[in-house]
């Protein structure tokens, strides 16, 4: 089974621009308004099966792997859903303290869980990962049997659009630039299925140049 898309590497566009991964993660830099429509149509994903985990159990335990330096998007769920506890990790974050969210700093292709969640997610991070296996490992690990995960990642429909994008200066070069590989949807269901998921939903958006999928451990 074909696991990743053979285009042109932009991992050596990445090596070329010398990219500094501790501080293009883990930076406060600007986004641009087309930048913050695609983090707001990734999130949404989350929202649902969030929710309903929520709805159907106390206690809930959130993960966001990659949550970035002031774990914005943990910050918008925790306003949103008033219920939770969340956590989110990243190479560097906020020393600020923040009501209900718990950031802490990890390198994510080294760190081992030593806690279980319910519910783990993942957005526009694997394709960013020298070792894309390893990461749906990661979330494996980091959940309760029964837990779920959300995991999302560009298309090779998107990869020209990024390209555009990217020499227009409307997307930041230093992350687009970084990508290692574009998934195929079978590429994201190997990588699911060896890691022992079972998958839930599997889905693209943004006109397909996005995707998303919904991934169980099974229960014991």
């Amino acid at each position: 089974m074909k696991a990743l898309v053979a285009t042109e590497s932009p991992s050596t566009w990445g090596q070329t621009l010398n990219v500094d991964k501790e501080r293009v993660y883990s930076e406060r830099f600007s986004l641009s308004f087309l930048e913050r429509w695609a983090v707001s149509q990734r999130l949404a994903r989350v929202i649902a099966p969030l929710r309903a985990l929520l709805q159907s159990k106390d206690h809930v335990r959130v993960l966001e792997l990659g949550c970035g330096y002031g774990g914005a998007n943990l910050k918008f769920l925790y306003r949103l859903l008033a219920q939770g506890h969340f956590s989110g990790m990243d190479l560097r974050v906020s020393a600020e303290p923040v009501t209900g969210i718990e950031l802490f700093e990890a390198d994510l292709s080294q760190w081992q869980p030593e806690s279980r969640w319910d519910f783990v997610f993942s957005l526009a991070v694997v394709e960013h990962l020298a070792d894309p296996a390893r990461h749906f490992r990661l979330l494996y690990d980091c959940l309760v049997p029964g837990g779920l995960a959300v995991l999302t990642t560009p298309t090779p429909l998107s990869f020209p659009v990024l390209m555009t994008l990217t020499a227009l200066h409307v997307f930041d070069a230093r992350t687009i630039l970084d990508h290692k590989c574009y998934f195929t949807r079978e590429g994201i269901a190997f990588h699911a299925q060896n890691a022992g998921f079972r998958i839930i939903a599997q889905r693209t958006f943004q006109l397909g140049m996005n995707q998303y999928v919904i991934l169980q451990v099974p229960a014991e």
